[in-house]
């Protein structure tokens, strides 16, 4: 509700009637004996009171409460179909509701506070709710099957069938960690359920009708997150360049992934239920598309992530990507530091090495892309190599970046179109070794997905980090590096990029001064 609305009709703010409603539920919780019943009314209450409080910011008391209300769930046998016990269609449906609401928290929480998910595949046989409107439960013959249109479930039903895939995917990255499954077999999983999932319900939508259109974002939201949730780890793996067709895979679900988040959020169709947008808009995929175009500025769909990237961070549009990412970067930064001196956190020792030979390791890796770039030819993309160890802000590094896959044009280039180059004349795969291309091919065509992710033309000596937007500097020096030696003081324009225009091409005034 709005706050004028709210203020005209109960004669109080927003907030103080939040908080007078949420202590009014604890009270009557509490008095209903929450922890002891074994009534499913009140455990419906208890559910309740849980959605609005597990959204965008989730504490660990959010997590135990919900660790709670599943153990008194189980308990209660909410985990079993009501089917097993002869209950009425319209019971059976509730607890079934019940049941699959405390997935998606157990879920939230999980990915909120990061211990795994408490409910385990295997550990329940409580079916998905049935397609059906509340009115068909209370025919005289209430259905067994799905409808094939929308009604009143299918949203509930769309968001479930999702969160049992996601929850699948958790315990399943274990088993890949264990060389038990593949990666191939997890992402084909999450392809399959794609395909399955738009083909049963997208017929159903009419984006006309706004709750229709909510269920398409919410479905789009959680299916797509999935590729995120199985292949983000590999993407600036340390060990293994990431195939580029899987890195293709990766900035495309991420892509669309903040698109519909901001649509959900922007839409003025929806704004009856924008307050429950932060239980699917989540930074995961735009903190690590910030960092993919920020390491590589000519990927093709960088003006794309971009333009997200300054809706959900609220970053000033002039700035360039560069200024833009260090933003960012800085304040997660302090806010993290904030944070951990409230908490009094500590970093193990192992971190602690780790970060200690960041810059350094950082800087060689560069070196060494830069190198090899200038030794494969002029025309190839790489990324552009930093001045200074102050250029780089240390959190943005991971400890080895992976470069844009380097082309040949001589007889021994390989034509493999999963990110091979060619060393010796030999082809190497900078990817993860159990992937299946064959079955992959059957479920990501190379028509669709080529791994081309680069713009063909793109030119480092001619990039400036964005778009040109202050004064341009003419300097009389032949190179960058003569420039790096002259000792002058510039004068600072706010908040606008400052150019020095060189033979060789432009480049930021901040980057020479570093």
């Amino acid at each position: 509700m709005d706050e004028n609305l709210i203020m005209q009709t109960f004669g109080t703010s927003k907030a103080a009637l939040i908080d007078s409603l949420r202590s009014g539920t604890e009270m009557a919780l509490a008095k209903a004996n929450f922890l002891r019943t074994t009534r499913v009314d009140v455990m419906q209450a208890f559910v309740m009171y849980l959605i609005p409080l597990v959204r965008a910011e989730v504490s660990r008391a959010h997590s135990a409460l919900v660790g709670t209300a599943i153990r008194l769930a189980e308990c209660m046998g909410l985990h079993r179909d009501g089917t097993f016990y002869s209950m009425s269609p319209v019971e059976v449906h509730v607890r079934r509701l019940v049941w699959h609401q405390l997935c998606f928290l157990d879920l939230r929480t999980c990915e909120a506070t990061g211990p795994r998910p408490q409910i385990r595949p295997g550990d329940y046989d409580t079916r998905f709710p049935l397609n059906v409107d509340d009115s068909d439960l209370l025919a005289d013959e209430a259905p067994t099957q799905d409808k094939s249109y929308w009604t009143d479930a299918t949203l509930i039903r769309i968001r479930a069938e999702y969160v049992e895939l996601r929850r699948s995917l958790w315990f399943d990255i274990v088993q890949i960690d264990k060389k038990k499954k593949t990666l191939t077999s997890a992402v084909i999983k999450v392809q399959k359920t794609w395909n399955t999932l738009t083909g049963k319900y997208f017929t159903m939508i009419d984006d006309t009708i706004p709750v229709q259109l909510l269920a398409k974002h919410v479905l789009t939201l959680g299916v797509q997150g999935c590729f995120l949730q199985v292949l983000h780890r590999y993407l600036f793996s340390a060990a293994q360049r990431m195939p580029d067709r899987l890195r293709q895979l990766l900035i495309e679900a991420g892509l669309m992934q903040m698109e519909h988040a901001i649509a959900l959020e922007t839409t003025p169709e929806l704004a009856k239920w924008a307050w429950y947008k932060g239980a699917f808009n989540q930074y995961h995929s735009a903190l690590l598309l910030m960092v993919e175009v920020y390491a590589y500025p000519m990927r093709k769909d960088a003006p794309r992530i971009w333009k997200c990237l300054d809706y959900i961070f609220d970053i000033p549009s002039h700035l360039s990507p560069k200024q833009k990412a260090e933003l960012v970067i800085t304040d997660l930064r302090d806010r993290m530091e904030v944070y951990h001196q409230m908490r009094k956190l500590k970093a193990t020792t192992q971190m602690e090495e780790r970060v200690g030979s960041l810059n350094a390791s950082s800087l060689r890796g560069w070196d060494d892309e830069r190198q090899s770039a200038a030794g494969a030819g002029a025309g190839a993309p790489t990324a552009a190599a930093p001045t200074a160890v102050s250029d780089v802000p240390a959190p943005l590094l991971p400890l080895d970046f992976s470069p844009p896959p380097i082309e040949r044009t001589d007889s021994t280039t390989s034509n493999s179109r999963h990110g091979s180059v060619v060393t010796g004349g030999d082809v190497v795969m900078q990817g993860l070794e159990d992937i299946d291309w064959a079955e992959w091919d059957k479920y990501f065509p190379i028509e669709q997905n080529t791994g081309e992710l680069n713009v063909s033309d793109f030119d480092f000596a001619k990039f400036t980090g964005g778009g040109f937007s202050g004064p341009t500097i003419d300097l009389a020096v032949p190179s960058a590096q003569d420039l790096a030696d002259v000792n002058f003081t510039p004068t600072f324009y706010p908040n606008m990029s400052q150019t020095v225009r060189m033979p060789g091409g432009s480049v930021e005034l901040s980057e020479i001064i570093a």
